[in-house]
């Protein structure tokens, strides 16, 4: 692990290089577009199209688990007070892209920027059952940077 580097390609394709700069492995992320990663010694965190996060273990490059999608494209945030408002009941609902993410070791969480400007941070202490820790939905404009 300690010599390996992981990146993406555009083409959804997430790939471990060894410590000699040969590929060592890769699979296919199953998504129409991947846009960032985030790797740590426990995960590896892959954003991708239509709100998509994918977790996978580091070693092996094996799928974990996905995280939960944010809230969905054309629904108005200031209209419902009630979480549930944000929850999509359609299967054919888009998602904004993933865009960014950024691990922090010591809190575990994850934040996350999408292509709508949202911001979403999650924890991820427990893979089996995520928490949203917080969400900023209110961006005029571009999010430059998150750490």
């Amino acid at each position: 692990m300690a010599g390996s580097t992981f990146c993406i390609t555009s083409s959804g394709l997430l790939c471990q290089f060894n410590e000699k700069r040969l590929l060592d492995k890769w699979l296919d992320l199953k998504t129409s577009a991947a846009n960032c990663i985030s790797a740590t010694e426990d995960f590896i965190f892959c954003g991708c199209s239509n709100g998509t996060l994918k977790l996978f273990n580091p070693v092996n490059l094996r799928f974990v688990t996905s995280l939960p999608k944010p809230h969905h494209l054309g629904v108005d945030v200031a209209a419902g007070i009630e979480p549930s408002h944000l929850i999509c009941k359609k299967t054919d609902a888009l998602y904004p892209d993933t865009i960014a993410v950024a691990f922090d070791p010591s809190s575990r969480w994850l934040s996350c920027v999408y292509s709508d400007h949202s911001l979403y941070v999650w924890d991820t202490k427990d893979v089996k059952k995520f928490g949203k820790v917080y969400s900023a939905l209110y961006h005029s404009s571009s999010v430059w940077s998150i750490e």
